[in-house]
């Protein structure tokens, strides 16, 4: 009975300790480093900006939230053209890019993907070493764990 009750009372506990494994989240976590997450409560929110963790396709990630549910991410689809932006761009490149692309359309095309309800898209803090939304597509908010406590 003691165990039981040993081991319910951890399972209870909201915060996590883990090891980053990798280095898509450089320069802000690196790989061996330690930290503390924050389980979520079912119906938890995730803010832009949070880092998360989540199951997907049996691994898990490390990555920052970069757009909610409902919110446009606006990008560049160079290779191979599939839909989803390889990279990102902000609301104010938009037009400067929309008009480059235009001249040189062989670069790519300009896309829009629609992050769907109780979904959210993630990136990597070091994009050119990450597996992220722009691979995946939109993380669902179910297979989100937990946030990485970040100092303040």
């Amino acid at each position: 009975m003691g165990i039981v009750c040993l081991v319910a009372g951890i399972w209870a506990i909201p915060v996590r300790p883990g090891v980053v494994l990798g280095e898509s989240m450089a320069p802000s976590f690196h790989n061996g480093q330690l930290f503390l997450m924050s389980r979520l409560t079912r119906g938890g929110r995730v803010a832009r900006g949070d880092v998360v963790v989540f199951d997907l396709n049996g691994e898990t990630f490390i990555k920052r939230v970069f757009a909610l549910p409902g919110e446009a991410v606006w990008g560049i689809d160079w290779a191979p053209l599939d839909g989803r932006p390889d990279y990102l761009l902000g609301s104010n490149e938009i037009p400067r890019m929309r008009a480059f692309l235009r001249r040189h359309p062989s670069v790519g095309k300009l896309v829009q993907l629609q992050v769907p309800a109780d979904h959210v898209f993630v990136v990597g803090d070091a994009a050119g070493k990450s597996v992220d939304s722009r691979q995946f597509g939109p993380v669902p908010r179910e297979a989100i764990r937990g946030r990485l406590m970040l100092p303040s």
